[in-house]
């Protein structure tokens, strides 16, 4: 078996139109029906070297987490952590999703606002790949995305990882 390496976000995504980044930091990656051949390179097994929140909105998506099968059907996340070994093998023609990845220095970075929390324990844990969302939930990282979109849109704004790494903090806090 072949694996390999890759690190989202990194500058080989810049050529695909539903991947937003900042500073190799950080990544909204929205994938569909239309784009999902741009992603063909995921269909083999490759390591993670990203943090990144899948919430799957529309249709299923099936592969493979460290070799565990995994059925995840909207609206619900699946978690993905840095050194898993990740595959896509399947998923609906209606398929929608929208990744947040993030680097290991980003979630440094966004662990030490907090003094004597570890931030990060919030994320979901490693041993249950997807989890279903309440509306609630779902409405508040659709927010999150939304106004996610609008600050790596203001390229003339030099605090853009900040305001994200801020604005992801507060979603921590609050919802995942």
């Amino acid at each position: 078996m072949t694996i390999h390496t890759t690190d989202i976000p990194n500058e080989s995504f810049n050529h695909y139109k539903h991947v937003l980044h900042v500073d190799n930091e950080f990544a909204l990656i929205e994938i569909n029906k239309d784009n999902i051949s741009d992603l063909s390179k995921f269909n083999y097994p490759y390591k993670a070297e990203a943090f990144t929140l899948c919430i799957v909105l529309k249709g299923w998506v099936k592969g493979k987490i460290n070799s565990i099968e995994y059925n995840a059907i909207a609206p619900c996340v699946i978690s993905i952590y840095p050194n898993q070994i990740l595959q896509h093998d399947s998923n609906s023609e209606d398929f929608y999703i929208i990744c947040i990845a993030f680097t290991k220095n980003f979630a440094s970075n966004i662990a030490s606002y907090s003094k004597n929390e570890i931030l990060l324990l919030r994320f979901p844990r490693q041993d249950n790949i997807s989890h279903h969302l309440s509306q609630e939930t779902l409405t508040a990282l659709l927010d999150y995305c939304a106004y996610i979109k609008k600050i790596i849109a203001d390229t003339d704004n030099p605090f853009r990882i900040k305001s994200i790494q801020h604005l992801t903090v507060a979603l921590f806090y609050s919802t995942v």
